[in-house]
């Protein structure tokens, strides 16, 4: 796995995550309107377009061995991935649903049905009701069923108006308020968690999503398997195997104190 791939322009060239999201197109919607895009923080490159892509391409090779014995090079490249990974937004953008400016569609923070909003304890909501009945439900329990400037889900002009209601709407009570009235519903909803706040989430807690030991928050690992489930093991201590894996190395008595005293180890 590289950043830019194995040819190419910019194949020798250093990168990281969010520049590789940058020419792929990809962060060019991530934020909102009039502020400086960024990503979700190695998710969209590190993962997405690298570590799941060259996963794909590893079984894809593989299978291709057991029905060929024919080996071959797997050029995954983080760039790449992550213009894969816009397939349905590629998809918007030949249909005219999704444009050039950021913030200024559906998907990309211009409408209050897909958006997030801040509440009275400064803790954040999500709200996503794409589809026409779970538009409903949300403002049906937002209590703007009757409001006019709610009526029209897809009418752009009247999306700045409603946002501004929203606004001051989710900013009256906390965050645990909107959780009691939305969460569980069909309006989309969910609230932003931090990470020590998403594992105490009783979802994630039902679905032993996180392993926490002495502290130590590490995720589960998914996907889940029905007849071979993976397993979690012990959490090792910091430089609990350095030992081990040194001897494995058959560095001498004198290298490692060396090391040791270098403070390599």
């Amino acid at each position: 796995m590289t950043g830019w791939g194995q040819h190419g322009p910019l194949a020798q060239a250093a990168g990281h995550d969010i520049n590789y999201a940058s020419i792929s197109g990809v962060l060019a919607y991530s934020g909102f309107a009039n502020d400086k895009p960024f990503p979700p923080a190695t998710i969209i490159g590190d993962v997405g377009g690298g570590s799941l892509h060259l996963v794909m391409g590893m079984l894809a090779a593989y299978i291709h061995v057991l029905s060929t014995g024919e080996g071959q090079v797997i050029d995954a490249a983080i760039c790449d991935g992550n213009v894969y990974m816009q397939t349905l937004l590629t998809s918007l953008y030949a249909n005219g649903l999704v444009g050039e400016q950021r913030g200024g569609d559906f998907l990309t923070g211009a409408s209050p049905w897909a958006n997030t909003y801040q509440c009275a304890d400064d803790k954040y909501i999500t709200v996503q009701a794409l589809e026409p009945n779970f538009y409903k439900e949300f403002i049906t329990l937002a209590g703007f069923a009757d409001d006019l400037n709610f009526s029209m889900q897809y009418d752009k002009s009247l999306w700045p108006l409603a946002i501004t209601k929203l606004t001051k709407y989710f900013k009256s009570q906390p965050q645990v308020h909107w959780n009691n009235i939305f969460e569980g519903t069909d309006a989309c909803y969910a609230p932003v968690m931090s990470l020590k706040e998403a594992v105490e989430h009783p979802h994630n807690v039902a679905r032993h999503n996180f392993v926490v030991e002495n502290d130590l928050i590490q995720p589960a690992p998914r996907p889940k398997l029905n007849k071979t489930p993976s397993q979690v093991g012990k959490i090792p201590k910091f430089g609990e195997h350095t030992e081990q894996i040194l001897a494995q190395l058959n560095l001498s008595d004198e290298q490692y104190a060396k090391l040791k005293a270098m403070a390599v180890v």
